[in-house]
């Protein structure tokens, strides 16, 4: 995309002459397998990043474990 010129084509790096297809395009399987792997791998990484964002670290769950075990044990001792 050039925007002063809109959709370019690149294989004569002009203007588009096509609205939605374009007549002479040659699909390169390699490079779609390619792009397709990589859309792949930063959705992945996108998601890993959420995960990772929205999760509670684990030393912070095995710190609250301990103060419940600590407290529990405390109560057990009085009675």
């Amino acid at each position: 995309m050039d925007l002063k010129k809109g959709l370019v084509c690149r294989l004569t790096n002009e203007q588009a002459t096509f609205e939605t297809t374009c007549p002479d395009f040659l699909k390169d399987d390699i490079k779609a397998e390619k792009v397709k792997q990589e859309a792949i791998y930063r959705t992945q990484n996108e998601a890993t990043e959420i995960v990772k964002e929205n999760s509670t670290p684990w030393k912070t769950i095995l710190f609250v474990i301990f103060i419940i075990i600590k407290i529990l044990l405390r109560l057990n001792r009085n009675h």
